[in-house]
């Protein structure tokens, strides 16, 4: 979503942002000096100047796969706590974003893992110490919660089970390199309530990924995972772990801002 259509619903975001600040508040001239506050602390966290475009999923717009997309509830939670966090600095605010490894599994031997010492065979957390845990997690107000591993795709049963479990009133986002992301899967998740996936991906280049993740085949199901999950509907980005050789003046004009990366450099 770009040009005129981005404007709107920028505007409408921000109109939505302030009513919730005035409400909290019920002070108009309050509820404005909240929402700069937390649009100037914002910006200082993400470093962005602005945003030219919003990807519509389903019946909700999204400009970060950090905040939950509008309208839900999940959006209203999030905000209520980002102005709560700049209304009340004494009191301990509520987390805006979990991420939380759910297996010590996966197939992948990736270059840069940083928890490479930690993957094994067996998962130390059963389904009910998930689900313990994801309670414990929404009892401190987060909107937002990231389900990470290893690899999560390996728990695909505990996943769905999980994602069922928790959804009402939380965006749920799968970080995952999308291996055996299958069209059935991916409408699995969906159906459980899977809000998006981010997918690795850190090579446009098929062999250049596949060194980087020991797999000859993790290039084609970041592919297919891509289209699968875009076709089931799940708000779908690129996560890009950049090795030093690829940051270059070059790699940035060539992406030419037309994707969205979270980007860290190894």
């Amino acid at each position: 979503v770009t040009g005129i259509r981005a404007k709107l619903v920028r505007i409408c975001i921000a109109i939505n942002v302030l009513l919730l600040a005035i409400t909290i508040h019920n002070n108009p001239l309050t509820g404005i000096r909240m929402v700069m506050g937390v649009r100037k602390k914002r910006k200082s966290v993400q470093g962005l100047s602005g945003f030219r475009k919003y990807i519509k999923a389903g019946h909700r717009y999204f400009f970060s796969e950090n905040i939950p997309g509008w309208p839900s509830a999940a959006f209203n939670g999030f905000f209520r706590a980002e102005i709560a966090r700049l209304s009340d600095q004494k009191r301990m605010p509520a987390l805006s974003t979990v991420i939380f490894a759910i297996t010590s599994r996966c197939r992948l031997g990736c270059l840069h893992c940083y928890e490479w010492y930690n993957i094994s065979r067996d998962d130390r957390l059963t389904p009910e110490n998930l689900k313990l845990i994801i309670n414990k997690i929404k009892e401190f107000g987060v909107n937002h919660i990231q389900l990470s591993g290893g690899e999560p795709l390996e728990r695909f049963n505990d996943l769905t089970s999980l994602i069922l479990f928790t959804h009402k009133s939380v965006d749920i986002w799968l970080l995952t390199s999308g291996f055996g992301l299958t069209p059935e899967k991916a409408h699995e998740l969906k159906a459980a309530g899977l809000t998006g996936a981010d997918i690795s991906l850190d090579h446009w280049e098929e062999d250049k990924h596949n060194r980087s993740r020991n797999s000859p085949k993790s290039f084609y199901w970041v592919r297919e995972a891509a289209k699968n999950c875009r076709e089931a509907g799940i708000a779908t980005t690129l996560s890009l772990c950049a090795f030093c050789s690829f940051v270059t003046y070059d790699n940035h004009d060539g992406c030419g801002g037309g994707g969205i990366f979270i980007i860290s450099c190894w």
